[in-house]
């Protein structure tokens, strides 16, 4: 089986996901990291390409450069992993699908329905697969939960309550650190929903329920 090259942008070191989604496209030894645009910061991404053991040829200062880059190697990416703050999903997804790379992207989509369609449309147009990463989809619990309700073993479903408890809030406020300013905490950058919108939409996955499975999820807008 081919072994797959992927590259990454943003997820630097001491990113919140980054290091996540690197090991885990390589865990089963089917795909390898191979170039990278983690940070804005020249500095801060050529640090982490150095700690990921990516050669500094491969490393780029913008996602335009490295799609275009990529694009044009005989051993180019096969993919991309999308692991930046919501609101540059779309511009990056839509950059790499138009130079005919494969788009994994962490959740939202996009800040809104239109712009997700918009990345729908072109993938399929391109014929590429383009994957939200939805981290509990096949663990054994789900699969069971979902046969549970199924089967009618629990009866009628009249509420769901769900949480996803972080401390890395309360630890940096501790800390003194002003995380009123962060990101997540900001409409322009996080959309309207803010945290439900990439972490919260775990919750609305259609895979862990069985009802359907689509290369682009619009739930997760």
């Amino acid at each position: 089986m081919k072994l797959l090259r992927f590259g990454m942008v943003g997820g630097a070191a001491g990113s919140f996901i980054g290091d996540v989604h690197r090991r885990g496209a390589q865990m089963d030894d089917l795909a390898v990291m191979t170039a990278g645009c983690f940070s804005r910061s020249p500095e801060k991404s050529r640090a982490t390409g150095d700690s990921w053991h990516i050669p500094h040829d491969r490393l780029y200062a913008d996602y335009q450069t490295m799609a275009e880059a990529e694009s044009a190697r005989e051993d180019g990416i096969d993919f991309v992993v999308i692991a930046t703050p919501n609101k540059t999903h779309f511009s990056i997804a839509k950059c790499f699908l138009e130079y005919g790379i494969h788009v994994s992207c962490d959740k939202p989509v996009a800040m809104n329905v239109e712009e997700a369609k918009q990345l729908q449309a072109l993938a399929e147009q391109k014929g590429l697969h383009f994957g939200v990463s939805y981290t509990y989809v096949n663990y054994p619990m789900i699969h069971q939960m979902r046969e549970i309700i199924e089967q009618g073993e629990i009866g009628r479903i009249l509420t769901v309550t769900a949480e996803y408890p972080q401390d890395w809030v309360a630890n940096d406020l501790n800390a003194g650190v002003d995380v009123a300013h962060k990101w997540r905490f900001d409409p322009a950058q996080a959309g309207e929903s803010a945290c439900a919108a990439d972490i919260g939409t775990h919750l609305s996955c259609p895979d862990c329920c069985g009802h359907r499975r689509l290369r682009l999820d619009m739930s997760a807008v």
